[in-house]
């Protein structure tokens, strides 16, 4: 992992990476996505563009190969001007991060967005459909193990919070889950990897995490993000459109059961990952990603959020019920914080 670096360390190093690639001055730059952000908006003479640095050299040359597919297909994704060792020079799509757009507006305009984002997932999952990414990516999440693993989610976070979970039918749990995995997905779907460009429509970027699972794991990411304002009704409205669009027909228990159990444990995930680093070292590899500057500063808003919607997601599946009344004492517990 690399060292800690100031903004201005991190942009001074990205334009010179920029200079290098392009055969162009920077003249400016700043931060588009908080502390935690591995990019630089970078100023050029007559346009900006996205300068990214990933960990490792297999992320960015997966990042590259997906990016250049789904743009080259027609789909909403940034084009990559240059590529070089670690280093991404993107096109800057403009526009405002879908998660800071829905935070300022009213709840129609917010349904709009919610709808826009999964409008352009499913363009994205189209495209990558027609021309065979999934073949092209690491499996997520491909063995028993692994479900049964995350289905401990709450028992971690449990532990973590002096709260212990109740005890879950982990076979029961599996039993909705399991099934082939052969679609391509985003995985790490949330609303700070997305943004509203003029055009009203969504494009997403930051692809290092993507690989093959299922279609729906893209809605519970999506939905299931502490950005997301907690409304029923409007989660029930844009589950009711999307969940179908989603479904290719093979959850063993249907795709609402899915999405509800699968979203109860990822609320788990969620929560660890935003209430601790040390917590965020205890969930599966898989289900981490960056913070997007979303901290314990924020619980009294994202805590009892995410709370409420694991309590509601958890009650409308037997195997999950029994974490309803816990996700509520997790929810006060917040609230009084």
């Amino acid at each position: 992992m690399d060292d800690p670096e100031t903004m201005d360390e991190a942009a001074t190093r990205a334009a010179a990476a920029c200079s290098s690639m392009l055969g162009e001055a920077v003249v400016g730059w700043e931060d588009p996505g908080g502390q935690r952000r591995k990019s630089t908006r970078l100023f050029l003479a007559d346009r900006s563009v996205i300068a990214t640095r990933r960990r490792s050299r297999q992320r960015a040359d997966l990042e590259v190969n997906v990016l250049r597919q789904l743009h080259g297909a027609g789909a909403p994704v940034p084009d990559v001007l240059e590529f070089e060792d670690r280093w991404l020079i993107q096109e800057d799509l403009g526009g405002e991060r879908l998660s800071r757009m829905m935070r300022r507006v009213g709840k129609d305009e917010s349904l709009g967005h919610l709808h826009a984002g999964l409008e352009s997932l499913d363009h994205i999952h189209r495209a990558a459909q027609t021309i065979g990414l999934a073949r092209h990516c690491r499996t997520i999440g491909d063995t028993t193990a692994w479900l049964e693993d995350f289905a401990r989610a709450p028992e971690r976070l449990g532990a973590f919070l002096g709260l212990p979970a109740p005890e879950l039918d982990t076979a029961a749990i599996v039993a909705v889950l399991e099934r082939p995995l052969t679609d391509f997905v985003k995985w790490d779907a949330r609303p700070p990897n997305a943004i509203a460009v003029a055009d009203g429509g969504v494009a997403w970027f930051d692809w290092e995490h993507c690989g093959t699972r299922n279609r729906l794991d893209d809605v519970v990411w999506f939905l299931g993000d502490e950005s997301i304002i907690d409304r029923p009704t409007m989660e029930n409205d844009v589950l009711n459109r999307w969940v179908p669009r989603f479904d290719d027909g093979r959850y063993p228990q249907g795709p609402a059961a899915y999405v509800m159990v699968m979203g109860a444990l990822h609320c788990c995930v969620r929560l660890s990952i935003i209430v601790t680093d040390s917590a965020r070292e205890e969930a599966p590899d898989d289900w981490r990603t960056s913070l997007s500057g979303i901290g314990v500063q924020t619980l009294p808003r994202t805590g009892p959020r995410i709370a409420r919607r694991g309590a509601r997601w958890s009650n409308r599946h037997e195997a999950t019920k029994p974490l309803t009344q816990w996700f509520q004492a997790i929810r006060e517990r917040f609230s009084r914080n």
